[in-house]
């Protein structure tokens, strides 16, 4: 049962991020929890008048104001921490929430030892609530959610076998059943969860087929929507993400670049030089094994850390690893120059194609992914009208502090030869 939650796959670090903001990630939701379950005491001493109960769904307000203050501490100090929270955050959550667990199993059992109908049902409510808070969110992190359904449902369980009475043990057998379809529950929305965001963010620029942890999912049968998702953001052709990726993964790095969260974003364009004369001459196989061999060049350069998409005809893009520099970018665009400027054996021929390339980066908060793709296509036209096989940078800060329009922007040109 526990099997598929130790998966010794390291995941990348912005779908790792993600899963861990989904622990806390709607406030208005966690706040009418709070505000909920602020009013159960009153009403069990309002209904019961016993102490006992009372201070238990006492303790448990406390200790849920504790977790959410606990989680805003860690957020405010590693928000922009790499690797997403430090250990100390996950083990503070797992003991604290692990306690908040058994005093959650210990009001329901309380208000069945009290025997007031009013305190069962309110005891059961509040319970309910927060094992689908549990397993609707906290399965984002599987290692905080499995104990701490556990630890709700097996000392119920335990109460219930150690009352003498058969309707207290079939109701034990019952929540034994309910235990163990919560935690395949669990898992089973853990696992969409990061296929889903690894259809979205992961590697899928390193390799020609979606990455192995996804594979997997797959396998075991997602949802038909997942399947025509990930599909919908892949070229059929290469097997690299395409437009519809490009257009989000580039929005969504560059949203972090301007939160602070990530130091830089820059991209590439890539044309090919060549390609129509190689079609024509050849046809549009050895055109579609061309592209290919071209999409297998750039993945070797990239060697998985960046992000390269297939925009359509012989157009590429590139969008660069947040902590790579401008520097880098430009390293990486002259290589790939250099790398298709090698000849090609297609069709049973060899034919000679070369790439040109423009760079864009992001310079200010007035900048948007459409400015930044813009000026990637200027960089372009004039990698290709100034000679083709050439790598050319836009920078539209050299002349301004602000972002300067597109044709009045500087030029840096790094010509690369065969």
């Amino acid at each position: 049962m526990f099997r598929g939650f130790q998966d010794k796959r390291a995941l990348p670090d912005e779908v790792t991020r993600q899963l861990e903001e989904m622990l806390f990630g709607v406030p208005s939701s966690t706040a009418v929890y709070l505000v909920g379950l602020a009013v159960v005491p009153i009403a069990f001493w309002w209904r019961s008048h016993d102490e006992t109960i009372t201070a238990i769904a006492a303790v448990s307000v406390v200790l849920n104001f504790l977790r959410v203050a606990i989680v805003g501490w860690f957020n405010s100090r590693y928000s922009d921490r790499k690797g997403g929270q430090p250990a100390l955050y996950w083990t503070v959550l797992l003991w604290v929430g692990g306690l908040y667990s058994l005093v959650m199993a210990a009001l329901a059992v309380r208000a069945f030892i009290l025997g007031e109908l009013l305190s069962i049902a309110l005891a059961v409510i509040t319970v309910a609530g927060y094992i689908t808070g549990v397993v609707i969110r906290a399965s984002a992190v599987p290692r905080l959610a499995v104990p701490h359904i556990l630890l709700v449902f097996v000392p119920i369980i335990i109460a219930s076998a150690s009352v003498p009475d058969k309707a207290y043990l079939s109701a034990g057998f019952l929540l034994s059943l309910f235990c163990v379809g919560c935690i395949e529950l669990s898992k089973t929305v853990h696992e969409r969860m990061k296929a889903q965001l690894l259809a979205e963010h992961s590697d899928l620029s390193g390799a020609a087929r979606p990455p192995q942890s996804l594979v997997g999912f797959v396998r075991r049968g997602p949802p038909a929507a997942l399947q025509l998702s990930l599909l919908a953001r892949t070229d059929y052709l290469t097997g690299l993400p395409n437009r519809a990726s490009f257009d989000a993964h580039g929005t969504a790095q560059l949203q972090d670049a301007l939160a602070g969260r990530r130091s830089g974003f820059a991209l590439a364009l890539i044309d090919l030089d060549g390609f129509k004369s190689v079609n024509d001459a050849h046809g549009h196989a050895a055109g579609d094994e061309l592209l290919k061999e071209v999409s297998n060049r750039i993945r070797s350069v990239l060697d998985g850390r960046h992000f390269a998409v297939r925009l359509g005809g012989d157009e590429f893009a590139i969008v660069f690893d947040p902590d790579s520099s401008l520097d880098d970018a430009e390293a990486v665009g002259d290589e790939i120059v250099r790398i298709l400027n090698r000849p090609f054996k297609v069709a049973d021929s060899v034919v000679q194609i070369s790439g040109s390339v423009g760079l864009a980066a992001f310079e200010a908060p007035a900048d948007s992914f459409t400015s930044i793709v813009a000026r990637a296509d200027q960089a372009l036209y004039r990698a290709k009208n100034g000679g083709r096989n050439q790598t050319q940078v836009l920078v539209a800060s050299i002349l301004s502090p602000s972002i300067a329009p597109v044709g009045a922007a500087a030029y840096g040109t790094v010509s690369v030869q065969a």
